[in-house]
């Protein structure tokens, strides 16, 4: 029993190790926005920004998808206004 429970705690912290290394920054101004982010490896950065901070203009039904595999990508997405859609991969 002790061997199967290190053995778990010994998984659980090697995927938190792996998972280690990647940003995500999401600022939404407005109603009905969706930002999905994959990453998978280390060091890639995703930024989303929908609508407007800097004037206060609201967003609306803005969707932005970012998958990142492998190591060290970056994504930037600004959705200004409404019923924009981006896919980055």
């Amino acid at each position: 029993m002790k061997k199967e429970i290190l053995s778990i705690a010994a998984l659980c912290f090697a995927a938190v190790a792996f998972a280690q290394g990647n940003e995500s920054a999401v600022t939404q101004t407005g109603t009905n926005n969706l930002t999905e982010v994959d990453q998978n490896g280390n060091g890639n950065v995703a930024n989303a920004e929908q609508g407007d901070q800097a004037t206060g203009t609201n967003g609306t039904n803005n969707q932005a998808y970012i998958v990142q595999t492998n190591f060290n990508n970056e994504a930037n997405v600004r959705s200004i206004g409404s019923g924009n859609t981006v896919r980055q991969t």
